[in-house]
């Protein structure tokens, strides 16, 4: 190595030899940990929140449903409205009479049967029973929905006061009628006198009568699963 004049000084006055830093001055202003930090932050999946994946589960499920099955749900609930429309204007003993029940009762039962017979038809004859399941009950809900949307707007807006009242007494007489051709003691009877009146308002307010809906919409679970069994069908087995 040729000699330096820097260095022959530093040797005469005994001073340590100045030597140039092995890491390049570019690379001295950024500290690398801090760098690859960033990267792999940034990397990291981050956690959705319940905002997020909520409209994109709905429109998952939405996107998997045959559309034929609305055609069906529209149906139902518009016949369901029909006939409250029908029971309100010939008074309250139609609106509590078992053919009233048994109409609504078998509107939703066939509309669930033929959605999930139109569904199996339009996906070339097969139908998981899960499947068949989900598309029947959601007829079942959106036309229970329906039915119970137009029964507290029909109660709170349309019905005057005395119709209500009158519905009241009518399902009163017809429940303790009930009790005593069933032969329950007198006791029991009057123990739900007492109570029966109280319990019939609150159950024809906008609170009761949601949580009817709720409850109305749970127990067509049982129906759905009985019909998803008709309408289901495995694909054939191939030879």
């Amino acid at each position: 190595m040729p000699a330096s004049p820097v260095r022959d000084k530093a040797r005469k006055k005994g001073q340590a030899i100045p030597v140039a830093p092995l890491q390049p001055p570019t690379l001295a202003v950024f500290r690398p940990w801090g760098i690859q930090r960033e990267l792999v932050a940034g990397d990291l999946p981050q956690r959705q929140s319940y905002e997020e994946i909520l409209p994109c589960a709905t429109f998952a499920v939405m996107k998997n449903v045959n559309p034929l099955l609305w055609q069906h749900a529209a149906l139902a609930s518009a016949l369901l409205v029909v006939l409250l429309l029908t029971g309100y204007l010939m008074g309250p003993s139609v609106m509590v009479s078992t053919p009233m029940s048994v109409g609504q009762l078998g509107v939703v039962l066939i509309a669930m049967l033929l959605s999930g017979l139109a569904v199996r038809k339009s996906e070339d004859g097969v139908l998981s029973y899960k499947r068949a399941f989900g598309h029947v009950m959601l007829v079942a809900v959106v036309a229970i929905f329906a039915s119970g949307v137009f029964s507290i707007v029909l109660y709170e807006f349309i019905a005057p006061a005395d119709f209500v009242e009158a519905m009241i007494r009518t399902v009163k007489e017809k429940t303790l009628d009930s009790m005593a051709s069933f032969g329950a003691p007198s006791a029991m009877i009057e123990e739900v006198e007492s109570t029966l009146d109280a319990d019939l308002r609150k159950g024809f307010s906008t609170a009761g009568l949601l949580q009817g809906l709720l409850w109305n919409a749970l127990l067509w679970a049982i129906p759905a699963l009985l019909v998803a069994l008709v309408v289901r069908r495995k694909p054939d087995a191939a030879f």
